[in-house]
């Protein structure tokens, strides 16, 4: 219970038990998900009322629309405004800011106001400032923000940021130092940021960052705190609204806006803007580092064997086929298990970024220097190209005669499959890439689960593509924007889908086997 009976000259709550009660109460009834934050901050704010010192600066309350963290988010601040009104260190009014991108988003704020709270006990101010001072002392502040160095203004005590997705990060940090001086607390009722918009990243960095900490944790790692504290809200949970309703209107905005519904419907957290590789682990250095050379399994050869290849293949690289700006290639080894195994990249030529046509002949010539120093040769490596290179050439030079890439390889006695069969359908014998989108899920879900490595090391221009590789969306797809980073992305993503393990995909047999690749070994 936040509040009480107030005396006006001792400017004090009376104590309920030995002197007198509330005449009337507000009740709030709080939904499933709402319970957990505000079971921690009422202890929150008993800590800050009772003087007692408090590690949390943070909290961030998130989850899908209309999960009602908005709602308990800003009851809550309400209640802190009231419950403590005047500060026991100084003797000064306590001070709230609700911050919203803009003055208009406002009007759900003040419905809460007005809806719950006796407008005896609040004066409202709309000019020059839009403002509640309670008549025991306590100020909220509504503000906007439209101009993030406007929120330097000094000292507030509960900070509140609905929607702060639609922020730029130095709205965040200007309110965030006020809340320094009283040891006050900030909390965010967010959607996880929107995929097309890019204002966001930073929330997605942070919500990384605590998860990160959780992991450390877990694992009894040592690290300074954050500071900071997640709860996640669903709209499951909310028994004021109408579920089937809520159910239909989520299909279809996933129908209408795949993208941005992941976040609004789901709750999923995916990196904002059109990064191509939206899990890229900026802050899980694990990730990018060398092999191991003990304490790991090798499974390559094993992997290769169950997804319809033959041979004794020790690497597997994927290779994208274009004469500008170069033709590039990664080489994985496969480790861990064959049903759940883990793709690592310790390997790339990407040598012409020049402004010159470079050959499959040419990058054959450069590769021979690199196989010879790694150990790679015809009998170990198997390459995984870009369908279309089974019938055209880097130079796509249809009436010169060229060569398709396949063919030149095979010719030079590598062996190199695409990253899937022809399914029967388009012209006879024109396999096609998986779509990009289809791709770069896969991708990006191994990255997810730790189950895609790279040594950074040896793969510097992968992981500059990783982290610069943007996506568009034509036809309803997702593809890569066609620059000097997509084509790493291609060649990257080509063996990891011919692969690795995905739901619904039987294993090949030996007969299927047979007709993978032109070239048949004498064993069969």
């Amino acid at each position: 219970m936040a509040g009480g009976r107030w005396d006006k000259l001792d400017r004090r709550f009376l104590d309920p038990r030995r002197e007198q009660e509330p005449e009337t109460l507000a009740i709030i009834e709080m939904e499933e998900s709402q319970v957990a934050y505000t079971t921690w901050f009422a202890e929150q704010l008993a800590d800050f009322r009772d003087g007692y010192p408090r590690d949390i600066s943070l909290a961030l309350v998130a989850g899908d629309r209309r999960s009602g963290k908005t709602f308990d988010a800003y009851a809550c601040q309400i209640a802190a405004l009231i419950d403590v009104p005047i500060l026991p260190t100084t003797g000064l009014p306590a001070i709230g800011w609700t911050v919203s991108k803009t003055f208009r988003e406002r009007a759900e704020l003040d419905d809460l106001i007005t809806g719950y709270i006796p407008s005896a006990f609040y004066h409202a101010t709309r000019a020059p400032e839009h403002r509640y001072d309670f008549a025991h002392g306590g100020i909220l502040r509504n503000l906007s923000a439209d101009d993030p160095d406007g929120l330097k203004q000094g000292r507030v005590d509960w900070l509140l940021y609905n929607e702060p997705q639609k922020m730029q990060a130095r709205s965040i940090v200007n309110g965030l130092y006020g809340t320094a001086d009283q040891g006050g607390l900030c909390t965010l009722a967010a959607n996880p940021p929107s995929a097309a918009d890019t204002r966001g990243e930073w929330l997605f960095d942070l919500k990384e960052a605590m998860d990160d900490e959780v992991r450390a944790q877990a694992k009894n790692l040592r690290r300074e705190p954050l500071g900071a504290i997640y709860f996640n809200f669903s709209s499951k949970d909310n028994t004021k609204i109408d579920q089937p309703s809520r159910r239909r209107v989520g299909r279809l905005a996933t129908l209408i806006d795949p993208d941005n519904a992941a976040a609004d419907n789901n709750g999923e957290w995916r990196r904002p803007g059109d990064k191509a590789c939206w899990e890229f682990p900026e802050r899980r250095y694990d990730i990018l580092r060398p092999v191991p050379k003990l304490g790991v399994v090798d499974v390559t050869r094993e992997v290769a064997s169950e997804r319809g290849t033959w041979g004794d293949w020790h690497y597997v690289a994927g290779i994208d086929f274009q004469s500008k700006p170069h033709i590039v290639c990664v080489v994985y080894r496969v480790f861990g298990s064959v049903d759940d195994p883990t793709f690592w990249a310790i390997d790339e030529l990407a040598e012409d970024v020049r402004d010159r046509e470079f050959t499959e002949e040419a990058f054959l010539e450069v590769f021979a220097d690199l196989a010879e120093r790694r150990g790679y040769d015809r009998n170990n490596i198997l390459w995984v190209g870009d369908a279309s290179s089974s019938w055209q050439g880097s130079r796509h030079d249809f009436e010169g005669g060229e060569r398709d890439s396949f063919e030149v390889f095979r010719g030079d006695g590598w062996e190199i499959i695409p990253p899937q069969e022809p399914r029967g359908t388009g012209r006879p014998g024109r396999g096609r890439n998986p779509f990009v989108d289809e791709r770069l899920s896969l991708w990006n879900e191994l990255l997810r689960r730790g189950r895609f490595r790279v040594d950074a090391e040896r793969c510097p221009w992968l992981v500059e593509c990783m982290r610069e590789a943007t996506t568009k969306r034509e036809s309803g797809r997702r593809r890569l924007v066609g620059n000097k980073y997509a084509h790493a992305i291609d060649a990257g993503t080509y063996p990891v889908w011919r692969l690795a393990p995905r739901p619904n995909t039987p294993r090949l047999t030996a007969n299927d086997v047979r007709s993978v690749s032109r070239r048949r070994p004498e064993s069969w």
